[in-house]
């Protein structure tokens, strides 16, 4: 450190020829300046944790810091806290015993200040609030707060097994989240309980930011997914207000940031007013930091790992480029107003390194290009604008997402498509489409809504053609019609082309979508009527199906089985069984019925579930289905 003696000596040399000879007054003001002249000296000197830091990249944007501590562990977690840094992560004592590790670090030095090992947690989660740090185990309840100097303040216990816990700012309450049982809400204070989101199931945290739990559970009234955030100040339960299955749910100061379920698209915006974009990298991970900062994560080919921050309104900011050996941590890189940049950790061949990105350094680089959501489904131009209209129109009444001409995709999982641009072919197959959808009751297409399933979309197009036709000399190569799932959708697709099934072929579909949705039941009652082992008591004793289109056993052909079945595709599997026979009872073809007992029984069956799964208020007494 330099020294300040040569300071010292030219400042008492002006005053004594400022002043002529000291009195005692003048030597005690001398000596008092003469310190803050020192101490001003010693702060402007004082040491930096940027000191020692070593440039990484070619654009000294990112900085390696050197830090013992950190660099001492692995997969470590880096948050602010306070004036300072938190560090923690798991590790082993003296004694091999599995522990939490947490130490505060001066965020001007480097150095630890505080560190605490917690033990007998077996699966720990660690909250940071403004001036004290929780500690809880998932497996047991216990619960741990200490003060901002690590010292341990009180000791809580849940009593609630296979919980993740978290304690509101001011540490007063805790907020137990079970997959069952909703969340559990303890006023420390009162000892009193209450819960949240009631009638839920499959309930689990998805991501945390601050005061705010990301969670994802399965509404039992609707049998939805729903994507929620707990917001542990005001202890309150605020769900997405998106359309569409989606996943990763931030929300910070009114802004909502998520991603759509098996799609690039991420939506950004309030309650008011969204937009949707697809990250600038292929396969870049979004998230949105404290002060509502875009910050989007992808690597390269060779392994390097690139970050690239954005303003909220997509405007580019930043952009780092991790040396080819470093990885990445995926957790938020903490501000520092002081420094001018961003602290994160890394992990470097096998072990964690403290980062610095400096914002100071300007660097060229491409917005995030916004769009508007939801997009409305556009009129194309190929066919009139008649037949468009038409499409939406019985959209909107069945909510459904219907496409025609060039608004349908051609590529699927398995099959390729042709588009049918022909005006009389699709006029008529809309009749068709609006008839068949009629025939069900009320609010029906609704509840074939489950799950993450949560949008039908109905593609009408020409010609199919599977991408690997299986040679076959016992079984089925051409098809009218498919149903999929993409994502948050379930996919309809049927070629109108051939209009003289069509009407059929969508019955025979819509079974599948009643498939999806009566398992789905099932998995989450325990008293529901449907089974795979129920249905399969209704076939003849040991009788399997083919479980294939291509390869069907030859005995499948005999006809001995002809009493419980329509035809050899009904052989192939159950849900092709199914999906032939609501097919020809709502064809009302009752003489398939009528003359097969053991099939009525098995329709009889299948309608009794449906009754079960399905919310039938408003439905007439008997349904067409049923009519038999």
């Amino acid at each position: 450190m330099k020294k300040c003696y040569p300071i010292l000596c030219i400042y008492l040399l002006s005053c004594f020829v400022s002043c002529g000879k000291p009195t005692a007054n003048t030597q005690e003001s001398a000596l008092e300046q003469n310190t803050q002249v020192i101490e001003s000296e010693i702060a402007v000197q004082k040491e930096s944790i940027l000191d020692k830091r070593v440039q990484s990249d070619e654009n000294g944007i990112v900085w390696k810091v050197p830090n013992t501590y950190i660099e001492q562990g692995v997969q470590q977690t880096l948050v602010g806290f306070g004036e300072h840094l938190l560090v923690y992560g798991t590790g082993l004592d003296e004694e091999d015993r599995l522990v939490s590790k947490l130490a505060v670090l001066s965020l001007e030095t480097g150095e630890v200040l505080h560190e605490v090992n917690v033990i007998n947690f077996e699966m720990p989660n660690v909250q940071v609030l403004e001036d004290m740090v929780v500690v809880s185990d998932f497996l047991d309840g216990k619960v741990k707060f200490f003060d901002s100097k690590l010292q341990e303040i009180k000791t809580y216990h849940t009593n609630l097994e296979n919980s993740a816990t978290y304690a509101s700012p001011s540490g007063d309450k805790l907020y137990s989240i079970r997959q069952k049982d909703g969340i559990q809400v303890l006023d420390i204070k009162t000892n009193k309980k209450r819960t949240l989101l009631k009638n839920t199931t499959n309930l689990f945290v998805s991501n945390v930011s601050d005061e705010m739990v990301s969670v994802t559970y399965t509404d039992l009234n609707t049998q939805l997914d729903t994507y929620a955030v707990l917001d542990l100040a005001k202890g309150t339960v605020e769900t997405v207000p998106f359309s569409g299955a989606v996943y990763d749910v931030e929300y910070q100061n009114n802004i909502w940031k998520v991603a759509m379920m098996w799609e690039e698209d991420y939506i950004i915006g309030t309650k008011e007013k969204q937009s949707k974009f697809v990250p600038n990298d292929e396969y870049a991970i979004v998230s949105m930091l404290n002060d509502n900062k875009l910050l989007t994560s992808s690597s390269g080919k060779n392994g390097t790992s690139y970050l690239k921050l954005y303003d909220v309104d997509g405007t580019f900011l930043s952009e780092v480029v991790l040396p080819s050996d470093c990885m990445y941590s995926f957790v938020d890189p903490v501000w520092s107003e002081n420094d001018g940049g961003y602290f994160f950790i890394a992990n470097h061949l096998g072990n964690d390194i403290l980062l610095f990105w400096d914002l100071s350094k300007q660097i060229e680089g491409e917005d995030l290009h916004f769009e508007k959501y939801p997009e409305n489904l556009k009129y194309g131009s190929e066919i009139s604008e008649t037949l468009y209209k038409k499409a939406e129109g019985i959209s909107l009444k069945y909510g459904i997402e219907l496409k025609i001409a060039e608004q349908t995709d051609t590529k699927f999982l398995d099959f390729s498509v042709r588009q049918e641009l022909g005006e009389d072919e699709i006029s008529l197959a809309l009749d068709i489409l609006e008839k068949v959808l009629a025939s069900y009751p009320d609010n029906f297409m609704e509840q074939l809504l489950y799950g993450s399933q949560q949008e039908i979309e109905v593609h009408l197009v020409g010609a199919l053609t599977k991408y690997s036709a299986e040679e076959t000399q016992s079984g089925f190569t051409s098809f009218d019609a498919f149903v999929e799932q993409q994502g948050g959708k379930t996919v309809l697709v049927a070629d109108i082309t051939r209009d003289s099934v069509l009407e059929q072929t969508l019955y025979h579909e819509i079974a599948h979508l009643i498939d999806g949705k009566l398992a789905f039941d099932a998995s989450l009652r325990e008293n529901a009527i449907y089974s795979e082992e129920a249905w399969q008591k209704l076939n003849p004793k040991g009788f399997t199906y083919a479980e294939s289109y291509h390869d069907i056993p030859m005995e499948l052909y005999d006809d001995k089985y002809d009493a419980y079945f329509i035809d050899v595709y009904s052989k192939t599997f159950a849900k092709e069984d199914r999906a032939r026979i609501m097919e020809y009872a709502m064809m009302e073809r009752d003489n398939v019925f009528s003359a097969n007992p053991k099939i009525k029984e098995k329709l009889e069956y299948w309608s009794a579930c449906i009754r079960d799964a399905f919310d039938t208020t408003g439905w007439p007494e008997e349904t067409k289905w049923e009519e038999k």
